[in-house]
C-alpha cells in the first residue's frame, strides 16, 4: 500500500476512534496495538507508543505534512512509513479477526470502517429525528 493510501487508511481509523459512538470492539483494538509496541519499546528501545499516539490521538495529524510529522518525530522517511504500516496491518489482523495476512488486508479494514461509519452517521441521523 503506497504511502498516500496509508494516510487515508489512518484518517479512517482517527475518524471512527474519534467519533463519540465508537464501537468497543474499535476502541480495544486500539488499546491491543498500543499495548504491543509498548512491548516492542520495552525490548527494543524503540517509540512506537510514541509515534502511534502522535498519529491516532493526535487531532492535528490530518493537516500535518510529511515532512513536519518527520522533523516531530525524529525519525527518517521509510522507517516511518514501515512503522506506520505495521501500525495498520497489526490493527487490520486483530479487528477483522484474520489469521492469515494477505495484499487485501487494508483494503478489507478501509471498506469496513467505512461502513461502519455510515451506520454511525444513520444512527446519529435517526436518532436526531426522534
Amino acid at each position: 500500500m503506497r504511502n498516500k493510501q496509508i494516510k487515508t487508511l489512518e484518517i479512517s481509523l482517527i475518524d471512527a476512534l474519534h467519533d463519540k459512538n465508537a464501537s468497543d470492539k474499535l476502541l480495544a483494538t486500539y488499546e491491543y496495538v498500543l499495548r504491543h509496541f509498548a512491548d516492542e519499546d520495552y525490548l527494543h528501545g524503540t517509540d512506537h507508543v510514541k509515534i502511534i499516539r502522535r498519529i491516532y490521538t493526535d487531532k492535528d495529524y490530518k493537516k500535518k505534512t510529511m515532512t513536519s510529522l518527520l522533523s516531530d518525530l525524529h525519525i527518517d522517511n521509510k522507517a516511518l512509513l514501515s512503522y506506520r504500516k505495521l501500525y495498520v496491518s497489526l490493527f487490520a489482523k486483530r479487528y477483522l479477526g484474520l489469521n492469515v495476512k494477505s495484499e487485501t488486508d487494508n483494503a478489507l479494514l478501509y471498506v469496513t470502517l467505512k461502513k461502519e461509519a455510515e451506520k454511525r452517521v444513520l444512527l446519529k441521523s435517526d436518532s436526531a429525528k426522534s
